[in-house]
């Protein structure tokens, strides 16, 4: 919103700007229409010299793309708005069968600017199955471990989420390369409902934490829930 707001002032600056230009071609016009050459010459040069004064070429180059930046930002606005949404969605305890890749990128575009700001951040997507779960409290689930990794990493430090099929599961790896969690194995966010809610869909997770190499959360949830 806020590059959007800084565009629209300056495209109407623009509009102010290219006003003038209109102006004096009416003038400029009038004059040609009166057969009066010496006042249509003078008209001519004024708008040459307000041409070069606001740069109207560089202004019909910028217009355009002010305008696409201004697409591009109203379509992550709504593509946010819809990933909020969903997490807003009244929660009945419905299973769903969902990808787990598009529940982990809904997270990451709400995230986004806290995790782009801070930490360098890679995706190594694998070609995972249809898994039966409820996307609301799942979402929780990776929310609380995505700031988790958030709160461990330092500035320059990077988050690594990895998804995959694992046997009769499907995988997510969420690693960072930071100080050992914030909380201790299954205390803290996983204690407060996490590991539950895993464990409700017949799966599971897993802490690695070693000092100097990181910390990686491991969610295992079934394909095919028993």
């Amino acid at each position: 919103m806020g590059f959007i707001s800084s565009n629209m002032d300056v495209l109407g600056q623009y509009v102010d700007d290219y006003g003038k230009v209109l102006v004096m071609a009416n003038r400029l016009k009038e004059s040609v229409q009166e057969e009066n050459l010496p006042k249509a010459k003078s008209i001519a040069g004024e708008m040459t010299g307000l041409e070069a004064e606001i740069n109207l070429d560089y202004i019909m180059r910028d217009v355009d793309h002010l305008l696409a930046d201004n697409q591009k930002g109203m379509g992550r606005i709504r593509k946010i708005i819809t990933d909020l949404r969903t997490f807003a969605r009244e929660d009945r305890g419905g299973m769903e069968l969902v990808k787990i890749e598009d529940i982990l990128e809904a997270i990451l575009t709400i995230l986004q600017g806290e995790i782009l700001h801070k930490t360098e951040f890679k995706k190594h997507y694998g070609d995972t199955p249809f898994i039966q779960c409820n996307p609301q409290r799942i979402s929780q689930v990776f929310i609380s471990l995505f700031l988790n990794a958030l709160q461990a990493v330092d500035e320059g430090g990077v988050i690594e989420i990895t998804t995959s099929r694992r046997d009769q599961n499907v995988r997510v790896d969420i690693r960072n390369t930071g100080k050992p969690p914030m909380t201790p194995p299954f205390g803290g966010i996983l204690a407060k409902g996490g590991r539950e809610i895993v464990k409700r869909h017949g799966g599971d997770i897993l802490v690695r934490s070693r000092p100097g190499e990181g910390t990686t959360f491991t969610t295992l949830l079934p394909i095919t829930r028993p």
